[in-house]
């Protein structure tokens, strides 16, 4: 049989980039954890912190998919909603929700 005897091929080797992700959320240690798994699984992400930070980000190229996560009040989730949607109506957005207590 032909590759028999080779070293089986994982499949995370040739994972080709699936898309580039706007991670915008203001819980610095939670937007590391899920960048890191995003690019774990073949995305390319742009993790920020806040809206200033998102709005460079999308001024560098486009993106495909947006999630925006709601912590505290002051966060500014419409205006970068807006913001995404503003610069191209195609990538979808999630917005993830926290309750602050």
């Amino acid at each position: 049989m032909p590759g028999h005897d080779q070293t089986p091929l994982i499949q995370e080797q040739f994972m080709l980039p699936r898309g580039r992700i706007l991670l915008v959320d203001e819980n610095e240690s939670d937007l590391k954890y899920f960048t890191t798994q995003l690019c774990r699984t073949g995305y390319s992400v742009g993790g920020v912190v806040n809206y200033r930070e998102a709005k460079g980000c999308l001024r560098q190229g486009h993106i495909d998919f947006a999630i925006v996560t709601q912590g505290s009040p002051a966060f500014e989730t419409q205006p970068l909603v807006e913001l995404v949607l503003a610069r191209n109506r195609r990538p979808p957005v999630v917005v993830l929700a926290r309750t602050w207590r």
